[in-house]
């Protein structure tokens, strides 16, 4: 799964990884095996689950960083990882005031990459909601 997830550009989802687990190895895996496999490498924290886009991302390792933000091109698939510590430190700062445990850090945002056509329209309409 893990060598499935990090040829990928893109998060990807666990339906996708079954048929591409079949494709590749020319048997059949049941899904509930592929979300156990995907559950155990999370916890190891090497795949991030996506919540917005419901996929799966092979992430980067990192020495003590647990949070992640991942940019989603909501035209190509690209998927890019950042890890920023301010971003870290904030989420971490944010669940300790209000006694929240965290378990996986990944947020993922939706938009468009730098090498997808811009939609100047959208990207309006999606600055005046920021606005209000």
């Amino acid at each position: 799964m893990l060598k499935l997830l990090r040829r990928e550009q893109k998060a990807i989802g666990a339906y996708d990884l079954v048929s591409e687990f079949a494709t590749e190895s020319g048997r059949h895996i049941a899904p509930n095996t592929v979300y156990r496999t995907l559950d155990f490498l999370e916890e190891q924290g090497l795949v991030a689950h996506l919540a917005n886009s419901r996929a799966y991302v092979a992430r980067m390792p990192h020495e003590g960083a647990e949070t992640s933000v991942f940019f989603v091109c909501s035209k190509c698939g690209v998927t890019t990882e950042c890890q920023e510590p301010h971003i870290e430190r904030a989420v971490r700062s944010a669940a300790i005031a209000i006694g929240f445990v965290a378990r996986a850090r990944a947020i993922d945002i939706e938009g468009v990459c730098k090498q997808c056509p811009q939609d100047r329209k959208g990207e309006r309409a999606s600055h005046r909601a920021f606005a209000t």
